[in-house]
């Protein structure tokens, strides 16, 4: 399906390196990306539209917590323009997110 909407993306220095999370806002709800499809892009907020392949729950655990979100899996967006990210949005993108590579493990 195809959504108009908007993508936060953030920049973390992991200890892989860096790597970017995104959270995709759509009329049908608020979804966390984490896709190497985002390290081309810079640290933002973009307006466009986002083909959603999947949406599905996932979990991780992180400095003694189990975090629980919605994943949105992109097939590929087209980007109209790009913002940078208000306070608000930064922190809810926080510096403590898991790098995905770890997840994997």
């Amino acid at each position: 399906m195809t959504l108009p909407g908007y993508l936060a993306i953030r920049t973390i220095s992991g200890r892989n390196g860096e790597f970017n999370v995104g959270r995709l806002s759509t009329s049908i709800g608020e979804f966390v990306i984490k896709d190497a499809l985002l390290d081309q892009h810079h640290e933002g907020k973009y307006r466009g539209d986002f083909v959603i392949t999947e949406i599905r729950p996932s979990y991780y655990t992180n400095g003694g917590r189990l975090v629980v979100e919605i994943r949105a899996r992109l097939d590929s967006m087209s980007l109209e323009d790009v913002a940078n990210l208000s306070a608000d949005e930064a922190e809810r993108l926080s510096n403590n997110e898991t790098d995905p590579i770890d997840e994997e493990v």
